[in-house]
């Protein structure tokens, strides 16, 4: 019997645990539904963000116009892009940026839109390769839903094959964008914003394979004060083989030290006669781009002097200057802004005839637009010496045409005489209510 009565106390139990648990998954569920439905696609709701609103130079893309552009060279394109008049714009509403056909992202993408007095209007991402790209609003224009629009500008690459190197005769010069494991093993990410942190920079040094001597290479950065040369991080390598070039076949020395330097050069020890690849990291250090994924252009120049001795059997001759030298550069992160206005109307309360020592009291305003109720209503009473303001409002509807608003009290307050009729708001969007007075007993007003 008392094995009985556990038994059935336990399934009890079981019962009831089964209910509380799946009741806690239906509202965690339900929780999630309704933050998922917090955001919105508001694509639709926007224009200037289609592959045929893309600028290049300020004219349209066409196909002709990407016909010849290549995968590894940077492209910019500009967007200027218009929200509907009347679209409710929340945070964290997306809406997707379309790239024209025969084009893609060059690199990743991460950066924020500004409005002119610095806010964050929204942030811009895309990833390498990708033909779309996505706009994350934030209440900006929740705030400033009047006149909404903005613009973009990141670099974009073509399909055609080649490009991207600048070359001399006897040197190539190429920067990218960094991320991953490097050649000593370690990690070089990105940030936690998700931005580039390190650039690389190549160069191919006789890549022609002549027999050449007395080489010596000057590698020198530009924006020095946004990118750091990383000393640590510098490979030689054959580029037929890959193999490191042993350190008994050059000198190098960095400039103006070795701790901190902007340049460097190398000294080839005897005969080159292979093609060499000189490879090193840089850090980016510059503060908008780090900060906000701002656009930035990084630059590299490198040169190399020495004798050109043909096929060995003479004097040979110098390398000249324009054969012997070449530049390279590294886009990163776009640009881009948005703007709105805010709309808001203001009323206040005016009493007639109400004599001194009397206290009022607090009524409510209404709001109409087009002569229907917006649902909005604010109290206007001492503490606020009867004035208020309905902020946040849309001037014109989702057909671009104004609203006509007005304003009116909910109701005559007790022993007062009045008018609950709609008053229009001025040319500088004010309204005053003004029709409440105090009653007599006999006819009128003290």
């Amino acid at each position: 019997m008392e094995s009985q009565s556990i038994q059935t106390s336990f399934k009890l139990v079981f019962k009831w645990l089964s209910i509380m648990f799946l009741m806690a998954a239906f509202f965690v569920g339900l929780s999630y539904q309704t933050q998922a439905a917090k955001a919105a696609d508001i694509t639709a709701s926007m224009s200037g963000i289609s592959a045929s609103d893309a600028l290049y130079d300020g004219q349209p893309v066409t196909s002709t116009t990407v016909a010849n552009w290549d995968k590894s060279s940077y492209y910019r394109l500009n967007y200027n892009f218009t929200i509907k008049a009347g679209t409710q714009v929340k945070t964290g509403d997306t809406a997707t940026v379309s790239l024209p056909t025969g084009t893609h992202f060059h690199d990743l993408q991460n950066f924020d839109l500004k409005s002119p007095d610095g806010s964050v209007v929204g942030h811009f991402s895309a990833a390498a390769g990708a033909t779309t790209g996505t706009i994350t609003f934030t209440d900006y224009f929740t705030k400033n839903n009047n006149d909404m629009g903005g613009h973009l500008e990141f670099d974009v690459s073509g399909d055609a094959d080649g490009g991207g190197t600048q070359s001399g005769n006897y040197v190539n010069k190429a920067g990218f964008p960094w991320q991953g494991t490097w050649k000593d093993g370690k990690n070089y990410d990105l940030d936690q914003k998700g931005n580039f942190q390190y650039v690389e920079w190549d160069a191919k040094i006789n890549p022609n394979k002549k027999t050449l001597t007395n080489v010596s290479v000057t590698d020198t950065m530009q924006n020095t004060t946004s990118q750091q040369l990383l000393p640590d991080t510098m490979a030689l390598e054959f580029d037929s083989t890959g193999a490191e070039v042993p350190a008994s076949d050059y000198q190098i020395t960095y400039l103006p030290t070795s701790e901190s330097p902007t340049s460097f050069t190398i000294k080839w020890n005897g005969t080159l006669n292979q093609a060499v690849n000189i490879l090193y990291l840089a850090k980016v250090t510059d503060t908008a781009y780090r900060t906000t994924g701002s656009a930035i252009t990084l630059n590299n120049k490198i040169k190399i002097s020495g004798t050109d001795k043909g096929d060995g059997s003479g004097a040979g001759s110098d390398i000249d200057v324009a054969s012997g030298a070449a530049n390279a550069h590294v886009n990163l992160g776009g640009n881009g802004g948005g703007s709105g206005t805010a709309y808001d109307l203001n009323v206040t309360k005016k009493w007639v005839d109400v004599p001194n020592g009397v206290t009022t009291p607090a009524i409510k305003a209404e709001l109409y637009a087009n002569g229907k109720s917006t649902g909005k209503i604010i109290t206007l009473d001492t503490a606020n010496q009867y004035s208020g303001t309905f902020s946040g409002l849309n001037e014109k509807d989702s057909d671009g045409k104004k609203i006509t608003y007005t304003v009116a009290e909910v109701k005559v307050p007790d022993g007062y005489s009045g008018t609950t009729t709609p008053q229009s708001f001025d040319k500088d969007n004010n309204a005053t209510l003004t029709r409440d007075c105090l009653k007599t007993k006999n006819s009128g007003i003290i």
